[in-house]
């Protein structure tokens, strides 16, 4: 009995040595932290695959905005919690496809990266991390190809994978309706999305400026609806702030990353053109506003923005429907 017990003993405290021993390039595939985090992957791969997670997607259309995400996945248990989050992206020279893998208790645990180039490169990434976030190893395997700069898995990994998920996008959003989407059943939804931002706060500026903006960018948005399906909407929000100056046209700005420096430049140019500023020597010279706003599109039609009766300093004039 005591030669059982001692050889229990000898495996438990083997087994407590080799788990505290350091990862290292020789032992880090059959270390047993490794050998853990490959389990939650496994187990997690198996639900997915059996369809037992629930998905929510997002997916853009991102011709005019490279690096930004085309498809976001957000996969939960029957808990409700997150499990494996999967983002894609690119240019027009390299792609990224990216899965991160959570524990029960919704900790990070794996990221698995691939990557491929124009070069011909095939590259995958891999980081292991433990249950208190700790990164245990991080491996690269060159598949194919000279090799490129893509940065490894742990500088992609996703802590908050709803966030990420929800953030916004430069990139139109594309959503599909099931069945044929005419111009009238688009104001429809147009309208009932804009009552929902208009209800959360979310719409913010005058509609003379939301034309005006949907106008000079209308090459995205026109090679958005061109993209679409019959059966597709798509959505572009926008938010920047906007800074004009009543006498120095030079002084105008607009900050914020989602448009490029052309479309900034041409809403000044046609805001100073079409909009009429209050006079008076008591104002203040500088104007400073947030804007934000949705536009919706289907194939074939105009885009359309929302009605605001928000008074604002900018827009004196009355608001109009953009593409009506």
């Amino acid at each position: 009995m005591w030669k059982i017990l001692f050889t229990a003993a000898c495996l438990i405290f083997s087994h407590i040595g080799w788990a505290a021993e350091p990862i290292t390039e020789k032992n880090w595939y059959t270390h047993p932290d490794i050998l853990e985090v490959r389990a939650i992957f496994q187990r997690i791969e198996t639900a997915k695959n059996s369809g037992k997670l629930r998905e929510d997607r997002r997916r853009f259309y991102t011709a005019y905005c490279p690096y930004e995400d085309d498809i976001r996945i957000l996969r939960t248990d029957e808990k409700g919690t997150l499990r494996n989050y999967y983002y894609e992206g690119g240019s027009e020279d390299s792609m990224l496809r990216s899965e991160m893998y959570y524990d029960d208790n919704g900790k990070l645990r794996f990221a698995f990266v691939r990557g491929g180039a124009y070069n011909g490169t095939k590259v995958e990434y891999r980081a292991y991390y433990s249950s208190t976030g700790k990164k245990l190893w991080e491996d690269e395997k060159l598949l194919e190809g000279p090799g490129y700069t893509f940065g490894g898995a742990d500088s992609m990994a996703i802590n908050d994978p709803r966030g990420a998920f929800n953030a916004s996008n430069a990139c139109p959003e594309i959503y599909s309706i099931g069945h044929r989407v005419d111009s009238s059943e688009l104001k429809i939804i147009a309208a009932q999305k804009f009552d929902l931002q208009s209800h959360a706060g979310k719409t913010l500026g005058p509609a003379q400026l939301f034309s005006i903006v949907v106008r000079c960018d209308g090459e995205k948005l026109k090679g958005t609806r061109e993209a679409l399906d019959e059966k597709e909407v798509a959505q572009q929000e926008y938010s920047f702030t906007l800074k004009v100056n009543r006498i120095f046209k030079s002084q105008a700005t607009i900050g914020g990353n989602e448009l490029d420096e052309r479309v900034k430049q041409c809403i000044i140019d046609t805001y100073y053109k079409e909009v009429s500023f209050p006079s008076g020597s008591l104002l203040h010279p500088e104007i400073k506003q947030k804007i934000q706003f949705l536009s919706i599109m289907a194939k074939g039609t105009a885009p359309l923005v929302p009605l605001t009766s928000a008074s604002s300093d900018l827009s004196p004039l009355p608001p109009i429907r953009a593409g009506m």
